[in-house]
């Protein structure tokens, strides 16, 4: 009889810069001692392993009857853009650009909403993809 297949999961963060974070889970394939990888790209923006990113690529070290590596992407990735407002204490941004800088953003606040004395605006994309 053979073993019930096994999940592993291990989360890590900033894996790959502009990466971001990642789930990576292994399932346990019978009793051969083979193993299936998932890895989900939990913060990255678009498709992850086309143009705009660089393509994913494997090198393949398995040894054995049987054995193969492959990369497939099940579901697509997704992109942002687009404008956006603001609204505090009764006042309204003019729309924004969906990747707006930190530094475009501060002058917004300060010229657009009254109520707003000091701004300090700091982005999480250091690449500024999103």
């Amino acid at each position: 009889a053979s073993k019930p297949s096994r999940l592993h999961k291990i989360n890590r963060t900033n894996v790959t810069p502009g990466i971001g974070r990642v789930n990576v889970s292994r399932i346990s394939l019978g009793t051969s001692g083979g193993y299936m990888w998932s890895v989900i790209f939990l913060t990255a923006v678009g498709n992850v392993g086309t143009v705009d990113s660089g393509k994913l690529t494997a090198t393949n070290l398995l040894s054995g009857m049987g054995s193969s590596l492959s990369i497939k992407t099940v579901t697509e990735g997704n992109s942002i853009g687009g404008y956006f407002t603001l609204s505090f204490l009764g006042s309204k941004t003019r729309p924004l650009n969906h990747d707006v800088s930190d530094n475009d953003l501060q002058v917004v606040f300060l010229e657009d909403i009254p109520s707003i004395q000091t701004a300090h605006v700091i982005r999480n994309d250091q690449l500024n993809r999103c």
